[in-house]
């Protein structure tokens, strides 16, 4: 059974990766280009001219995350940040704004019941979850057969989801993991929370399983041998679909409710020291956007030197003051306030 075959193989995936790396690195932009009518093209021109690029880099070991944020409007620099998180404990820096940095100090919580998690926890709650759900899908769920696709023969694997099964599923994984003492004590450690409680928002899960109604949904994966070829999950009108090619992927995802559909590629670019993933996806509402990531495969957070940090609440007046006028005095800010303003929109419209 091949969507068993997946499922497991991705769950081994995590499993063996915990531990493995304990910091990664890397680069994302973002780029929106649309045009409508109204109200909508309105936003899209504020869009359209607005980049978006971040550094980022997390070491789970040192507890620490670095992400560099810089925007631009028109070309024109808008504002960049650093944010910078030790220990829980957030730190803000903008050089073209205040030349500390502003501390968000982390409030300390009663932690007394919450035990520290270890990669063999992390790995119990993956294996878990794992065993669960695939004890859970009893063959008579599954339909097998060879079909052509694209000229030619693929294996084609399908699982029949309806109201009653998923109820019975769902009910079933909930009650393995319930059973399973590794798993709860893990989890427990995870959540903070006693043997006793872990298992009560278990069944909590199991009552609001049993008082939901779903609809149908057909997942179809096709395989050459052991290869990914298509994946297609649909229910009622909408739909994923998943195709593999020499680049990477492409998908199709239709929004029934939304009236819409999405179509996209996703290319990856493997080298030497990193990975590259280049996502296109473009609505039926001509509204398109590109994110570009790159992941480093070797990489050192180095620790920012936070001494000279001032808390928020510390901050006078006159510093807030000088703050707000070094935002007031810069061009893009000015610009993009301007086309807001001139639109007639609010700033949750374009979030």
């Amino acid at each position: 059974n091949n969507i068993k075959i997946f499922m497991n193989n991705y769950f081994n995936k995590l499993e063996d990766n915990i531990g493995k790396n304990n910091s990664t690195s890397g680069s994302l932009s973002l780029n929106v280009n649309g045009d409508t009518t109204d109200k909508e093209e309105k936003i899209f021109k504020i869009l359209n001219n607005l980049d978006f690029s971040m550094n980022y880099g997390i070491d789970t070991k040192e507890n620490i995350t670095n992400i560099d944020i810089s925007t631009n409007y028109y070309g024109d620099k808008l504002i960049n940040i650093n944010t910078y998180i030790e220990d829980n404990n957030i730190y803000l820096s903008s050089s073209d704004l205040y030349s500390k940095y502003i501390k968000i100090e982390n409030k300390k919580e009663d932690n007394s019941e919450k035990k520290s998690m270890t990669n063999d926890d992390y790995k119990v709650i993956i294996n878990s979850i794992s065993t669960a759900v695939s004890e859970s899908l009893k063959e008579e769920y599954f339909t097998k057969n060879w079909v052509k696709l694209d000229g030619k023969s693929v294996n084609k694997v399908e699982l029949l989801l309806n109201n009653n099964n998923i109820k019975i599923i769902n009910e079933n994984i909930i009650n393995n993991l319930k059973n399973n003492n590794n798993f709860i004590d893990s989890f427990g450690k995870l959540i903070g929370k006693k043997t006793m409680e872990v298992k009560e928002l278990l069944d909590k899960e199991i009552k609001e399983v049993n008082s939901n109604e779903y609809s149908d949904i057909k997942i179809s994966l096709y395989t050459k041998i052991t290869k990914f070829v298509k994946l297609e999950i649909t229910s009622g009108e909408d739909k994923i679909v998943v195709k593999s090619n020499d680049k990477g992927y492409s998908f199709e995802i239709v929004d029934s409710e939304d009236n819409n559909t999405y179509n996209g590629t996703i290319k990856i670019n493997n080298n030497s020291d990193s990975t590259t993933y280049n996502v296109n996806v473009k609505d039926s509402n001509n509204l398109e956007i590109k994110i570009n990531n790159t992941i480093n495969k070797t990489t050192k957070i180095e620790k920012k030197d936070v001494s000279n940090s001032i808390l928020l609440e510390d901050i006078t007046e006159k510093e807030y003051e000088d703050i707000i006028n070094k935002i007031s005095n810069n061009k893009a800010f000015n610009k993009i306030y301007e086309d807001i303003s001139n639109s007639n929109i609010e700033i949750g419209d374009i979030a």
